[in-house]
Formats: structure tokens, C-alpha cells, sequence
């Protein structure tokens, strides 16, 4: 009986340690892959605001829209178009590549609260390789496209106003 009670003890203490050995980060890179490096940022800020109460019954007609274009020196740019967050988003980007994989976060790290929302237009370029890829922006639909010399595609993600905002 001790020695089952003792074998126990050991493999959650095994187990414990193992646990605190790992951290979020290194976790996140086995999943996601490579972080690839983001050049020439472009953040429209603000572009008009709509205040909560409006945010439900807008009908703007803007759509968001994800275009990817073939840059020079074989950097893919990726413009994300209409995207909305809240009217005082301060935007931070990441991209990460598994092999034909490509993982965007667009996340805003503002701690600012307000009660408004404003469709921003975003814009950034990575190093890219020629060839297809499976891109997934703010772990939303996976988009399938091929990267090379000539890349110009627009892929329309809906409506830039949801029915559901809510705060």
C-alpha cells in the first residue's frame, strides 16, 4: 500500500513540475510555428464611430475585406480592411508560420474602455516565400491563396457592423 501511495506522490509530482517547466509561450509557438517578422505597419486609426446604441441598427455597407499582394523583395502584404474594434484600439500584430500555415492576431491592447465602436483599416507586409498557403486572421475562417510574383486577391469576410456587438 505505501509503495502504491509512493509511486502516487511521485508522478504528480512529476507531473506538477512538468506543468511549471512549460509556459504559455513556448506552448503557443509549438502550436502556431515560426513568428515572422512585420514590416512597414500602416493603422488608419479611427476611421468614423459608431456608439453602442447605433452599433445594432448600422447599416454602413462597408465590408471587411482581407487583400493579399505580392510586394517587393517577396514580401506578402496583407491589408485587412473595415476591421472593427473599439474607437480608442491600440493595435499590436503577429504573425506566425507553420509550415503552409499562416496565423494573424490582430489584437487591440488597449485598456482604455469606451463604448463605441470604429472600423479601422490595417495594413503590414511579412517575408513570404513563393507558394500556397492556408492564412487564418484572429482565429476566424482559414483562407486558401498562392503566393507568388503576381498575388493581388481580395477575399470579402462580410459585413464590417455584426448584428451581435454588444457591450
Amino acid at each position: 500500500m505505501k509503495m502504491k501511495r509512493m509511486f502516487l506522490y511521485i508522478g504528480v509530482l512529476a507531473t506538477m513540475l512538468w506543468a511549471w517547466g512549460c509556459n504559455e509561450e513556448d506552448m503557443q509557438s509549438t502550436v502556431a510555428g515560426t513568428s515572422l517578422k512585420i514590416y512597414n505597419i500602416y493603422n488608419s486609426g479611427c476611421l468614423s464611430n459608431i456608439r453602442s446604441e447605433e452599433a445594432s441598427s448600422a447599416s454602413s455597407g462597408l465590408y471587411e475585406t482581407l487583400r493579399l499582394k505580392a510586394v517587393e523583395d517577396g514580401r506578402l502584404q496583407i491589408a485587412h480592411d473595415s476591421v472593427i474594434y473599439n474607437c480608442a484600439a491600440k493595435m499590436e500584430i503577429r504573425v506566425s508560420q507553420k509550415g503552409d500555415q499562416l496565423w494573424v492576431k490582430e489584437k487591440d491592447v488597449s485598456k482604455n474602455s469606451v463604448r463605441c465602436l470604429c472600423p479601422y483599416n490595417l495594413k503590414y507586409e511579412i517575408p513570404l516565400r513563393h507558394g500556397t498557403y492556408t492564412i487564418r486572421i484572429n482565429d476566424g475562417v482559414a483562407y486558401t491563396f498562392t503566393h507568388h510574383a503576381a498575388t493581388d486577391t481580395i477575399i470579402f469576410l462580410g459585413p464590417s457592423l455584426k448584428n451581435d456587438v454588444s457591450f
